[in-house]
């Protein structure tokens, strides 16, 4: 092998070998730019993934906010239903009471209280009736009794007014009169009053003899109606 050729041999091997040296170079260049894009894709999925977690922990607190909300809520409606069942048993007993009012001594007494307020004001007897024995309406307390029908009145509502007289147990007549006073007034709050109440409303007032004007009142009714009742009840049952 003459210098020419060993010349050229070494020309080749270097040629090959910078060849190669150029590829490997090449090769890391395009490794070097791959893992330059992966590590900017990594850092990307990175922040996407510090991201998604900043929301998920986001939403964590969220809902354990509206978990303790939720919770007062509950604790609230129980409370509330504790309240309501309270109520409901008061309610309970207060109905049962209201069932059971008014018993009939209840009832009599708030009569007899009634009355009694009453006699307080103005009485009708001296102005409607007059002392005899027993004591009989005068003539403006009859006017008044027929104006209002009171015969009528009497005879529709007989049974009730003599039933309250009876349980009454009235000892004397005097009892009778007083208690025929009561059982007129125990019927005031019943339809049975009504026409008379429409009377009360509308009427004008009394001239009574000393020409004073007298306003009429529920009470004056039943004084008036008292009277008549005492005698029917006393002859029905042969005490007159």
């Amino acid at each position: 092998m003459n210098k020419i050729e060993i010349i050229c041999t070494v020309i080749s091997a270097i040629a090959v070998v910078w060849g190669g040296m150029w590829f490997i170079l090449k090769l890391a260049f395009r490794f070097g730019r791959i893992a330059h894009r992966m590590d900017a894709i990594e850092r990307k999925l990175e922040d996407s993934i510090n991201r998604f977690e900043n929301k998920i922990g986001h939403l964590e607190k969220n809902f354990d906010r509206l978990e303790k909300n939720f919770n007062r809520l509950e604790n609230n409606f129980n409370r509330l239903g504790n309240k309501i069942g309270f109520l409901e048993n008061k309610i309970g007993h207060l109905e049962n009471t209201i069932s059971r009012l008014p018993c009939t001594s209840h009832s009599k007494d708030l009569v007899k209280i009634k009355s009694i307020l009453i006699q307080k004001f103005p009485t009708a007897a001296t102005i409607l009736s007059l002392k005899a024995s027993p004591r009989q309406l005068n003539e403006l307390g009859l006017k008044l009794f027929n104006d209002i029908d009171g015969n009528g009145f009497l005879q529709e509502n007989k049974d009730d007014l003599f039933k309250f007289i009876t349980e009454s147990k009235p000892l004397t007549k005097l009892d009778v009169e007083q208690t025929a006073n009561d059982a007129c007034l125990s019927l005031t709050t019943t339809p049975a009053f009504n026409k008379l109440k429409d009377y009360v409303y509308e009427a004008s007032p009394l001239k009574t003899a000393d020409g004073e004007k007298y306003d009429i009142a529920l009470s004056d009714i039943c004084f008036v109606l008292s009277l008549p009742l005492r005698d029917m009840y006393l002859q029905e049952k042969g005490l007159k």
